[in-house]
């Protein structure tokens, strides 16, 4: 018998989401998650089902009147089940084919895909904040001014802000609330300067700059970052004579600028993935 984790036992685990055998099953018998959450607002869909009893009730309760014997009233009566037999191609159980195929995708498919839109949302999400730690570790162990650390480390933590602020404006602007409204985390001229400026991350001359900025702000983030590590890889030597960075030669310094360049990258991948997925409703 396989293993249920019961809601006791994911509190007492270190990553929440782990795997259940029962899961797709579950998730089958949840209302959210499936197209028909989703679809139940489309004014489209409505009209098409209203369509769809009205012909159905014509087929089975539309008759023509009769007297007791049961013979027809009004020879030119014709029934509307009479009138599709006789003009239009006859209903059968082969017609069924189509609806089960739209039920499945909708059960089945579509239910599949969005949940694994989101657990690789969730991984997403741990590996961005895996890899800030991986560039921090590294510029711990090499770089000896704590100030140049921060400067370049800010710079990533404040693009794993700004992605959760999107995430989470886009989530409430979907169920139509907007600025001001409820858990809505505001606009960026309010939320940047309270999350940011406040917490030394970016400058308000920073926060200008990325708020007119028409491309995308964590590539501006990425690219400040890697500048800023390649100006402090470069700087001159401290006032005690030390170098700024601990490292002994320069196939060392090539290959932590290639370690750290890289990470910025796979960072860059990661939050690329995580726009992609909000673009799914």
């Amino acid at each position: 018998m396989p293993l249920v984790l019961t809601d006791e036992h994911r509190k007492k685990l270190v990553i929440g989401l782990q795997y259940d055998a029962n899961e797709s099953m579950h998730n089958m018998m949840k209302w959210r998650g499936t197209i028909f959450s989703f679809v139940i607002t489309k004014p489209s869909a409505w009209v098409l089902i209203v369509i769809h009893v009205i012909f159905w009730s014509c087929w089975h309760y539309h008759t023509c009147p009769t007297d007791a014997d049961g013979l027809l009233l009004d020879d030119n009566c014709v029934t509307t089940r009479a009138f599709l037999k006789r003009n239009m191609y006859p209903p059968s159980l082969r017609d069924l084919a189509p609806l089960i195929g739209a039920f499945t995708f909708g059960m089945i498919f579509y239910l599949q895909s969005s949940y694994v839109i989101y657990r690789d949302f969730y991984f997403n999400g741990h590996q961005i904040g895996g890899i800030v730690k991986n560039v921090s570790i590294l510029l711990r162990a090499v770089m000896r001014r704590k100030e140049a650390r921060w400067n370049i480390c800010r710079h990533l933590i404040s693009s794993q802000r700004i992605l959760y602020w999107e995430v989470q404006k886009r989530r409430h602007e979907w169920h139509g609330v907007g600025a001001g409204e409820g858990l809505h985390p505001g606009m960026w001229d309010t939320w940047a300067p309270v999350n940011l400026v406040a917490a030394s991350l970016m400058t308000k001359d920073e926060i200008e700059y990325v708020g007119a900025f028409a491309g995308n702000k964590h590539m501006l983030l990425y690219s400040w970052a890697m500048e800023q590590l390649r100006e402090e890889m470069g700087a001159p030597l401290l006032a005690n004579g030390q170098r700024p960075c601990n490292l002994r030669s320069d196939s060392d310094e090539s290959h932590f600028l290639t370690m750290c360049s890289n990470q910025i990258l796979t960072l860059r991948d990661n939050t690329a993935k995580l726009h992609q997925m909000l673009l799914v409703p």
